[in-house]
């Protein structure tokens, strides 16, 4: 006999269990098609992509020209290949811009600018170091000799 109420009062609790996760299950459920739904109204914020934002007109800085550097890449590459630069000397970048393609012994990277203006100089150097000058931006008039001689 107390077994049978055992088993009662076991199925009654995985009942009640049951019944509690259906009611999270199908609020969940719920939320997940109202927050597609809000989505699908008002958007996410600022969706535009990097294509589509306006290009920079005014590329003139009010700082000194400053070098972009080799980045580390990974913790065990000590120095890289330039496979083709993507800039010259003249041309006026963005912060994002591709300035070159680099190849370690694992694979070929683009380096992004993380500077605007125009390119005064780039290194003639076929191979560069972790954190060594590939190229300096300023202002056309910038002096970049102190930066040369470093």
């Amino acid at each position: 006999m107390t077994f049978n109420l055992r088993l009662k009062n076991a199925l009654k609790f995985i009942f009640i269990i049951y019944c509690i996760l259906q009611i999270i299950t199908s609020n969940f459920l719920l939320f997940i098609m109202i927050g597609k739904l809000l989505k699908s109204i008002f958007g996410t914020g600022d969706d535009t992509k990097i294509e589509e934002r306006p290009k920079r007109t005014n590329y003139h800085r009010n700082e000194p020209p400053s070098t972009i550097i080799m980045p580390r890449i990974s913790d065990d590459i000590t120095s890289c290949k330039i496979v083709e630069w993507k800039i010259k000397v003249g041309d006026k970048i963005d912060v994002g811009s591709i300035v070159a393609e680099v190849d370690t012994n694992k694979a070929t990277f683009e380096i992004e600018s993380y500077e605007f203006g125009t390119v005064l100089h780039i290194t003639n150097k076929k191979e560069i170091d972790i954190d060594e000058m590939m190229c300096i931006i300023g202002n056309p008039d910038d002096d970049i000799s102190p930066l040369l001689n470093d």
